[in-house]
């Protein structure tokens, strides 16, 4: 037997201990506290501060009380592991598990990346420049000269709305749906000009295209349809900007607008002159547009493959993604997108810290997609467009679960080129360029093994479902495929995969 001991597990009871202990004794003395207070003013804060931790105690409570492992034994010999754990209240508790019952990613976990949040491709905005300050009206008031010439100063420009390319932003799902650039200020006297606007500078994905929408009425707006919109401008690199709305221009205050000859009548006649003196002009608006945004490149990787098929697992496996995972088809109802940190040595040379790759988890396709607009019809299929590498998804476990497990290697080879047909056609009717070889590298993997192979089988059976996924692969069109049989639930050829992608990166650079 192998024992696992956590070294920080006593630690981590003792103090949860004492914090539910000092939390106790703080709850008790309340009502001795209270009795110290002879005013109300200074009994205010201490209520105040009372009743929050009395409303937080729930929750201190919950986390408290949540058990921690500290030690796991593994038996060789039935193959299982057997997990203690402890709570405050040091009543240990034993919990039995397989291996294959654990399902890890390779990404390291972390809570704040666990939040499901799907990834938003396009996007419509209204954007608002902003409007420029007034001129002011003042004149000129010293002891000497009590009716001075005009001082208003002119009012600063509204601030421009400003799309900026960065390579660290991925989608626009942080994007709001109305831009709203500063205001500039207004003039004031003795000659001093408004301040102008500060300018909003929205981060937007690289390879991004805004379109300029031209009906106000029309909801269902597109960026395909030219009707409705104009392309203004693609961001292709790094910082490249685009000024989608102008700032207004701030307006001019009388010291500007004033002629010598009103200058010269007011000196003359002082309160007669003045009078033609008291104009100024406003500031001018800024622009206001109604723009969609949309991305052209999607991400590295695309997991491409039916409903049911394994891609939101195996984008758990690699990332740090959440999407939701059932047993059932069109799970996935939105893409998501994960990243992958490829370290040096596991594929390619690399450089620095290794490589990133971005994968989207990409709803499933079947049958009349392109034409129909069958199950979640062709509106991802675009984004399939932006990627760099595809990857097709074949369920090789489902097959075998449904009645005997005996057939013959040309049914299994039909079954796995039906998959692929779908896929390859679906792709082909939408852009015959998705499926040339010569522009885009695909990858051919298998999932779902550990429904056919057990973690202790041999390898002739994978060779055999190896080889008829590539002889599947090659009745569908895809010419010389990489083909990969995995078990994202269970790990198999996971790291073999990552390796994979590496290399296929690093060739693609």
């Amino acid at each position: 037997m192998q024992v696992y001991a956590n070294p920080i597990s006593n630690l981590v009871v003792g103090v949860k201990l004492f914090s539910l202990t000092s939390s106790g004794l703080v709850l008790a003395a309340q009502p001795f506290l209270f009795s110290k207070f002879t005013t109300l003013a200074g009994f205010a804060p201490f209520f105040v501060s009372s009743l929050s931790f009395a409303a937080l105690t729930p929750i201190l409570l919950h986390v408290l009380t949540r058990p921690c492992v500290f030690k796991i034994i593994y038996d060789p010999q039935t193959d299982r592991f057997t997990a203690y754990t402890k709570t405050i209240f040091l009543r240990p508790k034993k919990v039995e598990f397989r291996l294959e019952d654990v399902s890890y990613s390779v990404a390291s976990l972390c809570f704040a990346n666990m939040i499901l949040r799907p990834f938003v491709d396009m996007k419509q905005v209204i954007v608002h420049a902003g409007k420029g300050g007034d001129g002011c009206i003042a004149f000129d008031r010293t002891f000497c000269n009590p009716y001075g010439g005009p001082s208003g100063g002119d009012g600063g420009n509204g601030g421009h709305v400003i799309f900026q390319a960065d390579s660290e932003v991925i989608d626009f799902s942080s994007l709001d749906s109305v831009l709203r650039a500063a205001d500039g200020s207004r003039g004031s006297g003795d000659n001093c000009h408004g301040s102008n606007g500060k300018n909003l500078i929205v981060k937007v994905p690289l390879d991004t295209q805004v379109h300029l929408l031209a009906s106000k009425e029309d909801s269902t707006v597109s960026a395909h349809r030219a009707d409705t919109s104009s392309l203004l401008c693609t961001l292709t690199a790094q910082s490249d900007t685009l000024v989608a709305a102008r700032g207004g221009a701030g307006g001019r205050g009388n010291a500007f607008l004033a002629s010598s000859v009103q200058i010269r009548r007011a000196e003359a006649l002082p309160r007669i002159g003045e009078a033609a003196l008291r104009f100024a002009e406003r500031g001018a608006r800024g622009q206001s547009r109604r723009l969609l945004l949309r991305l052209t490149s999607f991400t590295d990787v695309g997991l491409v493959g039916g409903p049911n098929s394994g891609k939101s697992t195996l984008l758990r496996r690699l990332t740090r993604a959440r999407p939701r995972v059932a047993p059932h088809p069109f799970t996935t109802l939105r893409p998501h997108v994960g990243t992958l940190e490829i370290p040096l040595g596991s594929g390619g040379k690399g450089n620095g810290d290794g490589v990133k790759l971005s994968i989207a988890d990409l709803p499933g396709l079947i049958e009349g997609a392109a034409k129909r607009n069958a199950g979640l019809g062709a509106q991802f299929l675009s984004l399939i467009e932006g990627c760099r590498f595809l990857i097709y998804l074949v369920d090789v476990g489902t097959f075998f679960t449904n009645g005997s497990r005996s057939f013959s290697l040309a049914e299994v080879t039909a079954h796995f080129a039906s998959q692929l047909g779908v896929l390859y056609n679906e792709l082909k009717l939408f852009n015959p360029r998705l499926v040339d070889d010569t522009e885009r590298t695909s990858l051919v993997v298998g999932t779902k093994v550990d429904l056919v192979v057990p973690s202790s089988s041999k390898h002739e059976t994978l060779h055999k479902l190896s080889t008829c996924l590539s002889n599947a692969a090659k009745q569908t069109g895809l010419r010389s495929p990489t083909v990969l049989l995995i078990s994202a639930r269970r790990g198999d050829n996971v790291e073999q995969l990552v390796e994979i992608l590496g290399n296929m990166r690093f060739k693609d650079e």
